[in-house]
């Protein structure tokens, strides 16, 4: 394993993790397994709003289960 500091710039990372969390909401196949993950990832998510990225925000809000459209 490489020990040489990650080249990703922070916007990337923050992208990376929200489009992670989007990820497991959507594999969710029960409302058990929804709400252990919101339970767990709804915080940092929702904290992700308040990104200094423009990009990183706009992810957040694409995630229709916290920003409904309509």
């Amino acid at each position: 394993m490489s020990t040489t500091p990650s080249t990703e710039s922070p916007e990337t990372k923050e992208l990376s993790l929200v489009g992670k969390v989007e990820l497991r909401i959507a594999l969710a196949d029960s409302d058990t397994k929804l709400e252990s993950i919101l339970k767990t990832f709804l915080t940092p998510l929702l904290l992700k709003l308040a990104s200094e990225h423009l990009t990183v925000r706009n992810k957040v809000c694409n995630i229709h289960l916290l920003c409904p459209v309509g």
